[in-house]
């Protein structure tokens, strides 16, 4: 929604998690997902910078614990970004023919802070591939079992080739760099 010039949105996920077999030793149970959050774009032709906070909150209900005694884990952590891009465009002209040229500028930065999650079971998250795409997220893991800490920088830069004509897009080009400020802590099981 859009309140005050600011978007707010909240993410949330129930799912219970069984087993046929529960002498596998792998854990039983409830996570309860909540991910509310307010952002607020600055919004210009030449340019976007969007501020955001949230609070990713996780709550496990376990039949089965993930080790003894704890039945019941909860986790919240707050999450910062700041997402900026530039736009530049110019006319150029290629074989007789008009095209639009840009230049695209971004910056994204994430801050979120440590918290041991060695104790959380893994459900259903896994190490999300690196790609163009994910390194404009908040979390390296897909699911919601581990909320990685973060205090990184990506920077990148988009070019396009446009038909002056329709608008058409015919070229694109990218290229960025995750800059990490300090190393995450949080993995899976695997990675450690």
């Amino acid at each position: 929604s859009n309140v005050l010039n600011t978007d707010l949105a909240l993410v949330g996920q129930y799912t219970r998690f069984t087993l046929q077999n529960q002498t596998s030793g792998r854990p039983v149970g409830d996570r309860l997902y909540l991910y509310p959050q307010v952002s607020m774009p600055f919004v210009h032709p030449a340019f976007t910078i969007t501020p955001k906070v949230g609070l990713s909150a996780t709550q496990y209900s376990l039949t089965y614990p993930f080790q003894e005694g704890q039945e019941n884990l909860s986790r919240a952590l707050p999450v910062a970004s700041l997402d900026a891009t530039m736009f530049f465009e110019r006319e150029t002209e290629i074989l007789g023919k008009g095209f639009i040229h840009t230049l695209e500028p971004r910056a994204y930065y994430v801050k979120i802070p440590y918290k041991n999650q060695n104790n959380f079971p893994v459900f259903d998250t896994g190490l999300s591939d690196f790609n163009f795409a994910q390194i404009f997220t908040e979390n390296r893991y897909s699911g919601y079992d581990r909320i990685n800490d973060a205090n990184q920088l990506t920077t990148a830069l988009t070019t396009r080739m446009l038909s002056a004509e329709t608008g058409v897009e015919l070229f694109k080009a990218m290229i960025g760099q995750r800059r990490y400020f300090s190393d995450s802590k949080v993995g899976l099981p695997y990675e450690v």
